[in-house]
């Protein structure tokens, strides 16, 4: 696992602006460029490679964007304006970061951040919403970037979410946009075996009554959820325990808790048929993969990495007399 998988930005209509209209028969500058950028981006919302031309277009795009929000006279087309504006410069960062020049990028994401920052303060339905959002994709950005440990990446990364959830606590953003930060937000709670939060916040999805569209988060949470709170089954005198499922050449190096058992499992093709049942009990879908067992042989988190020995020293914590 190298990266954060945060691709938050590129699948719904309404932060990516993206146009379902045919080509506008009566030209009209701010719908012509909407056609223009839906012609240059991927679905994705990134250009489909490293080519000048096609940068050199979403500048102009870019410029001629930002100059109709300076100056149209209605809200609504001025958020249009920003959101062309703010996919360009999105465009142009990836591509600055995908080719390794640092310092455009960090340029384009100023530009990226500036035009979000303009969004979310105009008086218009849904630009709170989307200037916040274009503005978490910037920080989530530039914590994917950052050159500290995967493990402290995804839990800056789990806090920014958090934050963008709280804020728009009590406003009314689309229930799109909420859900596919929810989407991002359980991906990290499952990777770093954050069980509880992950079950509970898949009861939100759920509740939300939207199409989750065979998302391998949602089911990779669903069958981790199936299993907390159910008996581990293993022998032996009570103690927490992290079970580890690791490749049979793979080193797994870990620090837990002095009280912490753990118990380690090398899987491989030779022994998969009688280890079948065993990582069936456990929802392995991947390795490694860690199981944290409390002291009364209870399954009570499973996780992708080691930021699982935090949710151990939490449980041995709260076990101790």
């Amino acid at each position: 696992m190298t990266s954060l998988h945060l691709s938050l930005w590129v699948i719904f209509s309404l932060a990516m602006g993206q146009s379902t209209q045919p080509a506008p028969a009566v030209e009209d500058p701010l719908e012509t460029l909407q056609v223009e950028i839906d012609q240059l981006l991927l679905p994705t919302g990134l250009l489909p490679g490293h080519h000048r031309s096609e940068g050199l277009q979403l500048e102009e795009l870019a410029r001629r964007s930002g100059e109709l929000a300076r100056n149209a006279n209605r809200g609504q087309k001025i958020l249009t304006a920003h959101l062309i504006e703010m996919r360009a410069y999105n465009a142009l960062a990836h591509d600055a970061l995908a080719a390794g020049y640092r310092y455009e990028a960090d340029f384009r994401l100023a530009q990226l951040r500036s035009a979000a920052e303009a969004a979310a303060i105009l008086s218009v339905d849904g630009a709170a919403a989307t200037g916040a959002f274009w503005l978490l994709n910037t920080d989530l950005i530039a914590i994917n970037r950052d050159s500290s440990t995967l493990l402290e990446r995804q839990f800056r990364a789990i806090s920014r979410l958090q934050a963008f959830l709280d804020e728009l606590d009590g406003s009314a953003p689309p229930l799109q946009l909420i859900r596919e930060v929810r989407l991002g937000l359980l991906r990290l709670y499952v990777q770093t075996g954050q069980s509880e939060r992950a079950c509970a916040l898949l009861k939100q999805l759920q509740d939300q009554r939207l199409p989750l569209l065979g998302d391998s988060s949602t089911e990779l949470a669903q069958a981790i959820c199936r299993c907390i709170g159910t008996a581990s089954d293993l022998a032996g005198e009570p103690a927490v325990r992290l079970i580890v499922f690791a490749e049979q050449q793979a080193e797994v190096a870990l620090d837990p808790p002095e009280s912490v058992e753990v118990i380690r499992y090398l899987v491989g093709p030779e022994t998969l048929d009688q280890q079948r049942s065993l990582l069936r009990r456990f929802a392995v879908r991947a390795l490694p993969w860690y199981v944290l067992v409390s002291g009364e042989g209870q399954i009570v988190a499973i996780g992708q990495t080691e930021a699982i020995l935090r949710q151990a020293e939490l449980l041995v914590s709260d076990e101790q007399p």
